[in-house]
């Protein structure tokens, strides 16, 4: 899943913002000193994506996407985000302007804790969370232009880029199954969500 999402599952779980961000920016970085609800977030973002990685809704998505096979998981992530962003409040009792708004005063209040207790971060996921709150990522879902931005960027960054905002066209032909999919694929995420919270609560 992508941003949305993902603040969405730390939002509905109680759990750590910055934890559940984190969990795309671990690779090489030092966590010996997280504290619990970091290492939460970071195994419920982790557990997150394998779930939806492997989810029948997900899996029948993907052979649209048969020239991107590659990286059609990371397309529908951020097409799944934007589904999530214009049904917003079915999901949530927020508008998603006012949990975007709240979201980045949580983010910066945990942020600004953890540099208190001496936690360190990873300085990609200080320089993203940053942009993230300036440009107000998380409503930017909602629109169309936002998502086919982001889709060209996430694939400028590949080790081979490619053009993923060209898989914006395939989304728009059919955008009735991907929304449907989406809508069966989410509810069960947040009940899997559920499930996992009890297990964490049970080892606190």
């Amino acid at each position: 899943m992508n941003y949305l999402a993902h603040i969405h599952i730390a939002d509905y779980s109680q759990t750590s913002i910055v934890g559940n961000l984190l969990g795309d920016f671990m690779k090489g970085a030092n966590k010996d000193n997280f504290n619990q609800a970091l290492h939460q977030g970071i195994a419920l973002h982790q557990s997150v994506d394998s779930f939806t990685d492997c989810h029948y809704s997900v899996l029948a998505l993907k052979p649209l996407f048969a020239q991107y096979r590659r990286f059609a998981g990371i397309v529908i992530d951020i097409l799944f985000d934007h589904i999530l962003a214009k049904h917003f409040t079915q999901y949530h009792s927020l508008t998603l302007a006012e949990f975007a708004s709240r979201t980045y005063q949580q983010l910066e209040k945990e942020k600004q804790l953890l540099t208190h207790a001496n936690i360190r971060l990873p300085e990609r996921f200080n320089v993203s969370s940053q942009k993230m709150i300036e440009m107000d990522w998380l409503t930017s879902y909602a629109r169309a232009s936002s998502c086919q931005q982001a889709l060209k960027r996430t694939g400028q960054r590949l080790k081979r880029p490619v053009d993923l905002s060209l898989c914006w066209p395939l989304f728009a032909t059919h955008r009735e199954a991907f929304e449907q999919a989406f809508h069966h694929f989410y509810p069960e995420l947040l009940l899997h969500v559920t499930r996992l919270g009890k297990t964490f609560n049970a080892e606190e």
